[in-house]
């Protein structure tokens, strides 16, 4: 059984592209089990993409941000993984 709050509340469904790439990757799955280096960049998209719209969804359907709140988040966004600036 899952945990309350367990999902974020932001979820927006899967594209019809979205849905064929995530087709794509099962198959990739199943017929190459021993190759995850195959999988990596579909998962990579498919996350990148789920962010993207979960994104998109809240700043429409949240409050706007004060200036300050859009500072931080470029920030955190042009961060690169090991935390310096991109």
């Amino acid at each position: 059984m899952r945990a309350l709050g367990a999902y974020p509340e932001v979820l927006v469904p899967l594209s019809a592209e979205e849905r064929h790439q995530r087709g794509r990757m099962a198959v990739l799955a199943r017929h190459h089990p021993n190759r995850p280096d195959l999988l990596a960049p579909g998962r990579l998209a498919l996350k990148a993409g789920a962010l993207e719209r979960r994104i998109v969804k809240a700043i429409t359907t949240d409050p706007p941000l004060t200036l300050a709140q859009r500072a931080r988040l470029a920030t955190i966004l042009l961060q690169s993984p090991d935390g310096d600036a991109a």
